[in-house]
């Protein structure tokens, strides 16, 4: 099954003026919710630019709200491409996360020091994590965990190691949600 996510390609591409509305507001550069149970945000920013003190408000009373009713993720991910390229799941870069399951008390941010996953690396573990890897739409993704990896002859098989340390550090009250 092919999916084209875009229906309109020049809509797509026509510029919003927020300059000209008479409310303050900002954009979510992607959203989706998955199986009713899952609401995941990205927001694409180039290297080196800071989230708006607005923007990162916004982003955090979102995941709070949102957090009540069903697990949400607002990834922060940063790339280096030229304006004339495409922004896309390999060339950016998972660096934060708001977060908040229904089982806890406040939404939280969760900052890579290191290690940081490309954001389909990032989709791909939390597909695994939650069991939910049918959602993916492109066959192979690559995992930074989860999937042991073997060579051709399948004589080393090795266990990826990577930025696992978002999904270690949920995995109790991940485990604390789906047991309620």
């Amino acid at each position: 099954m092919s999916f084209d996510l875009i229906m309109n390609r020049a809509r797509f591409n026509q510029k919003a003026d927020f300059s000209n509305i008479v409310l303050s507001g900002t954009d979510v550069d992607f959203f989706t919710e998955i199986d009713n149970k899952y609401y995941v945000l990205i927001e694409w920013k180039s290297r080196g630019a800071s989230i708006p003190t607005g923007q990162a408000i916004g982003f955090n009373r979102l995941a709070a709200d949102l957090g009540q009713v069903k697990p949400v993720f607002h990834l922060i991910a940063y790339h280096d491409t030229e304006v004339s390229d495409s922004i896309h799941g390999d060339n950016s870069y998972v660096r934060q996360v708001i977060y908040r399951l229904p089982n806890m008390a406040k939404h939280e941010n969760y900052y890579y020091k290191a290690g940081v996953p490309s954001v389909n690396q990032w989709l791909g573990d939390f597909s695994y994590e939650w069991r939910i890897q049918k959602i993916l739409k492109k066959g192979s993704v690559p995992l930074w965990e989860g999937i042991p990896v073997a060579d051709d002859n399948l004589a080393v098989i090795t266990q990826p190691t990577g930025p696992s340390a978002f999904f270690d550090h949920i995995r109790e009250i991940r485990h604390s949600y789906e047991c309620r």
